[in-house]
């Protein structure tokens, strides 16, 4: 997993022992079209609404278990595929070699 991350910086935090390395994850958004389907007819009165969060919650507490693998869920989202295509081997070396530099 640590290969997706790209470290962009090191900082020193005041009060800190040491330097705390900065990372990102390239993603191009324009990669991935936006879903252009009818917004849903649905009456967004208060129980609609208490579903809907009781459905947000459920999901984030699955990804918030020990046992979620977020390396599974990053290669197996074809979004995701699609938004890192555009960052090559040959970007990164160029960028680390800028970094090192730096």
């Amino acid at each position: 997993m640590v290969a997706k991350f790209r470290l962009i910086d090191r900082v020193i935090i005041k009060g800190s022992p040491r330097p705390m390395e900065l990372f990102c994850v390239d993603l191009d958004y324009r990669s991935v079209p936006v879903d252009g389907s009818a917004p849903l007819q649905l009456s967004w009165n208060t129980r609609n609404r208490f579903k809907a969060r009781q459905f947000l919650e459920s999901a984030k507490h699955d990804k918030l278990r020990d046992t979620f693998d977020v390396s599974a869920a990053f290669e197996g989202d074809p979004a995701i595929d699609a938004m890192r295509r555009r960052y090559t081997v040959e970007f990164f070396q160029l960028f680390n070699m800028g970094y090192q530099n730096y």
